[in-house]
């Protein structure tokens, strides 16, 4: 994520000498992105419930917005447009693939009630089943006063910044800090992501995440290191890692021939993969139903053994543990 930020605008100065006004669930938006994942329904469903716990009666006040727009640039945008054409003081962007612990949405608005006036995004983390670890992505609280600025950036890149075409939510977020208008991230858990998606989805994924590691590095030792640890998985039996490391293969060989496709249409037709699911014996997963999905993200997240992780970065582990033994 973005780094250390530029001197800031006069707005920014503004802002971060303003005082923080209080936050509520009435404060917040929600804007699901999803482009064919099985969790989608059951992501949307999880929102709405904790809301209406949160604001009381069925929590219709707080709006919860599908934005199905494909390539993933065109949804950060979307993303961004209708939070900043909305009333509320936070935009909650989370993708669909990323299922909220128990009390995931009242996190959201502790961190944004919480956030220093001058930032522009905050973000929590979520334990995601193919890093093998905790990562900060998923879920991205954003300030929606700074949201109509924020729509300007998609598809900017800025010095030392990642490549929009790669990762365009993260370039719009390095582009804003360069402005002055800062990130947080704290390391407070909020969702799992990953889990339980189809065998497509993930071989998708994993092959978009290989070749922007390629593309987007010197060198391919991370996609290396991917590449093992989903060898390692899929040894132990579980097929979702077997399906992840076809697509790292895949990625990878994309980035190795170039050519100016660098993201992939959930919805187009992947021959290569059907050809080693049938060799294999996979048929795809039915959609995860809302009832089955709640309770799943703090399941996996009480089974992932913390002491023994060793892909989240240190000083987050060693913060979550603080926080196991207090």
């Amino acid at each position: 994520m973005p780094g250390t930020s530029t001197v800031p605008s006069t707005l920014a100065a503004q802002l971060t000498h303003a005082p923080n006004p209080p936050v509520g669930i009435a404060d917040l938006g929600f804007i699901v992105r999803a482009a064919g994942e099985r969790t989608a329904d059951a992501a949307g469903a999880i929102v709405r419930r904790q809301i209406a716990g949160l604001a009381g009666g069925d929590g219709a006040g707080v709006p919860v917005t599908v934005v199905s727009e494909r390539p993933f640039a065109r949804a950060v945008k979307r993303t961004l447009e209708i939070g900043a054409a909305s009333d509320r003081a936070w935009t909650i962007g989370m993708d669909a693939d990323a299922l909220l612990t128990r009390d995931g949405v009242a996190g959201l608005v502790r961190m944004c009630a919480e956030a220093k006036p001058g930032s522009f995004t905050v973000t929590g983390l979520m334990l995601c089943k193919f890093y093998g670890g905790f990562v900060f992505r998923g879920v991205h609280c954003y300030r929606s006063s700074l949201l109509s600025r924020a729509v300007g950036m998609v598809g900017s890149r800025t010095p030392g910044g990642p490549d929009p075409e790669l990762k365009p939510e993260s370039a719009v977020v390095h582009a804003m800090e360069a402005l002055g208008f800062g990130y947080e991230g704290h390391p407070v858990v909020l969702a799992a992501h990953d889990f339980e998606q189809s065998f497509r989805h993930i071989y998708l994924k994993m092959r978009l995440r290989a070749r922007r590691e390629v593309e987007g590095a010197s060198s391919g030792g991370d996609v290396e290191s991917l590449r093992r640890f989903c060898i390692e998985r899929a040894e132990s039996g579980d097929a979702d890692f077997l399906v992840a490391l076809w697509g790292v293969e895949d990625g990878r060989a994309d980035a190795a021939r170039g050519g100016p496709v660098r993201h992939y249409d959930w919805f187009a037709e992947y021959p290569e993969f059907d050809a080693r699911a049938r060799e294999h014996g996979l048929r795809e997963k039915p959609a995860l139903a809302p009832d089955a999905a709640e309770g799943l993200a703090d399941r996996v997240i009480a089974d992932h053994r913390l002491d023994l992780d060793t892909r989240t970065p240190r000083w987050v582990r060693e913060a979550l543990l603080r926080k196991a033994a207090a």
